[in-house]
């Protein structure tokens, strides 16, 4: 793993460090937060599920997927800081503010109509921050553990319901929306 850290913070960060955090700025800077996070997350899924069976794997969501979150706060700059959060959520550490479940309203809205997702939204908040809203779109690997009945084995249901017994983040279909990436940036955290 700190392999895919090191060569994606390279990735990240290369050619931003002289910019101020102007509008598109922000985005960039989001949207490769966001890109670290996912591609952090599904290489280590992946890995898991190569060598482990399903239910095992839950057992990483459960113990990792929230450590690994945090780690890249922790490497990100100071000032930049990132989280995942879901209308439906199976980790209570990661239940939305009211803010979020506006704006996975917007993205859960554009689902409904048919239309298009936007690939992101970005936000000036009046504190000085800018906040960026990578939504995530349930594909058909998550259906194992985020499936509807059919989908998810019995042996995995029951490991899930003893590690989350208050879980909400089943009974999802492909390209349903499962959540969103936030990133939020100070104003002004790459200004020399």
């Amino acid at each position: 793993m700190k392999r895919v850290l090191s060569f994606a913070l390279l990735f990240l960060f290369a050619g931003s460090v002289h910019l101020a955090a102007s509008e598109e700025n922000a985005k960039s800077i989001g949207k490769n937060a966001a890109l670290l996070l996912t591609k952090t997350l599904m290489a280590e899924l992946k890995t898991r599920t190569k060598k482990d069976k399903i239910e095992d794997v839950v057992n990483f969501c459960s113990d990792e997927a929230m450590k690994i979150t945090q780690s890249l706060t922790e490497i990100l700059p100071d000032g930049v800081s990132i989280s995942r959060t879901s209308l439906k959520t199976r980790n209570k550490e990661n239940n939305p503010t009211q803010k979020e479940m506006e704006i996975l309203q917007t993205f859960q809205d554009e689902i409904n109509r048919g239309e298009s997702l936007k690939k992101s939204y970005l936000l000036e908040n009046e504190n000085n921050f800018y906040i960026y809203y990578k939504p995530l779109v349930i594909k058909k690997e998550c259906l194992v553990c985020h499936g509807g009945s059919s989908d998810i084995k019995p042996v995995t249901a029951q490991k899930i319901d003893k590690l989350y017994p208050k879980d909400e983040a089943k009974g999802y279909k492909e390209g349903d929306l499962r959540g969103m990436i936030v990133v939020k940036m100070v104003d002004g955290v790459f200004k020399q």
